[in-house]
């Protein structure tokens, strides 16, 4: 069903792209909107505290580019989405302050 979700998704995403450059007079995958059921969210636990240390280790030693490594590292420390570190810059970070440039 994740799939299906997923492809009804995209469908009426082209849909609307299509509507607004008046090729379609619509979205026509919208009537498929409730029509999947619903899965229900499954809550994963918290790490218990004694693991911690190990979990930020793990990375570490991995057979991976220096770069790969500290993306993962800083995802992890500051929770972060990938996008934004994948597509950060060097400018938009303030070293002085240890914090975004444009952040306040």
């Amino acid at each position: 069903m994740e799939t299906a979700e997923k492809i009804r998704q995209w469908i009426g995403g082209v849909f609307n792209y299509a509507a607004m450059l008046e090729q379609a007079d619509g979205n026509h995958a919208a009537p498929l909107v409730d029509y999947l059921p619903k899965r229900q969210a499954a809550h994963m636990p918290a790490l218990p505290r004694e693991e911690l240390t190990e979990f930020f280790r793990r990375p570490l030693p991995a057979g991976t580019h220096q770069q790969n490594r500290l993306c993962v590292l800083l995802i992890m420390l500051c929770f972060a989405r990938n996008n934004e570190i994948r597509g950060g810059r060097c400018q938009e970070i303030n070293f002085d302050k240890k914090t975004r440039a444009n952040s306040h």
